[in-house]
């Protein structure tokens, strides 16, 4: 006789702590997924003088970035970031310096960096500056 009372019981235990915490807690929603933004891929794009920017995002970060511009003397100069950048805030901040060849360095020549701001206007298109004198905005596109 006890077993057949205890089933019962345990069943209408179990009900009622159900309805408990469901009152306590509410009903489950659903968590809605994060949006998440991505600007990974190739970039390239033109500066205002008409030469060339291109940079690589991998994984938030900027792991590349090279952009050419004509310096004071009107020579056409490249230079690129040696370091990698974070994407913070649809935009990214860096330093680029002119590579320097093998010679150069032995011969103590140092390339002074150069600060870059770029701002990321949608997941396909961005665009920034260089800080020379006159600075030099550039704009790209996602490949």
């Amino acid at each position: 006789m006890k077993k057949k009372l205890i089933f019962p019981l345990l069943t209408i235990f179990l009900t009622i702590s159900a309805l408990s915490c469901e009152s306590i807690v509410g009903p489950s929603t659903p968590v809605p997924e994060p949006t998440v933004t991505t600007y990974q891929g190739e970039w390239t794009g033109t500066t205002a003088q008409g030469l060339t920017v291109s940079f690589t995002v991998t994984s938030n970060t900027v792991t590349s970035f090279c952009i050419d511009f004509r310096n004071t003397n009107n020579e056409i100069v490249s230079y690129a970031a040696p370091d990698s950048a974070t994407v913070s805030e649809d935009g990214f901040n860096l330093y680029v310096s002119k590579p320097l060849s093998e010679a150069e360095e032995i011969q103590g020549y140092y390339s002074v960096p150069i600060p870059i701001s770029a701002t990321f206007s949608s997941l396909t298109s961005a665009q920034g500056s260089i800080s020379v004198q006159p600075p030099v905005s550039w704009t790209a596109e996602k490949k």
